[in-house]
């Protein structure tokens, strides 16, 4: 198996491929064993949760007030976009965001791209934090059928 053939979503915390592409059986109960050789490179950390995973391991290193304010004003951006983007949500679709992280089977280009150019303008574009949300504008896109109007509409409200 190569890194090419492996599904994305292996990379953002799915168990197995590490193992895989290492040449190790992840079903193997001894994975330290001799026929099975171990590897601590894996990780059940979302890719997109690095950046304050880090903050918050140096700030635990250090103790640092400076470091704590960083921390803290990741934290205040991440509720805030999830704020946001729950709002947006719920205006086009009617419902809760859900918390799961099912993206759409096929993505209307058209209608992201849309959502996207209206983000990017009424809400000043992506940070590394909000990169994530990019998909809930995707759903969005299947959920209403390729209309990126009420999308649209709903991110100016939010970011005005």
């Amino acid at each position: 198996m190569s890194i090419a053939s492996a599904p994305i979503a292996n990379f953002q915390g799915s168990s197995g491929v590490r193992a895989t592409l290492l040449g190790e059986d992840p079903g193997s109960a001894d994975p330290g064993s001799a026929k099975t050789p171990r590897s601590d490179l894996g990780s059940d950390l979302d890719s997109r949760e690095i950046e304050i995973k880090y903050a918050r391991d140096k700030f635990a290193r250090t103790g640092d007030p400076k470091d704590a304010a960083v921390v803290a004003e990741m934290a205040r951006e991440e509720a805030s976009l999830a704020s946001r983007f729950q709002a947006v949500w719920r205006a086009v679709a009617a419902v809760d965001l859900s918390p799961t992280r099912d993206h759409p089977a096929v993505v209307d280009m058209e209608c992201h791209y849309a959502a996207h150019r209206a983000y990017v303008s009424s809400c000043g574009g992506w940070t590394t934090a909000a990169l994530k949300y990019s998909a809930v504008l995707a759903k969005l896109c299947e959920v209403t059928g390729g209309d990126a109007a009420p999308i649209r509409s709903a991110i100016r409200a939010q970011c005005v």
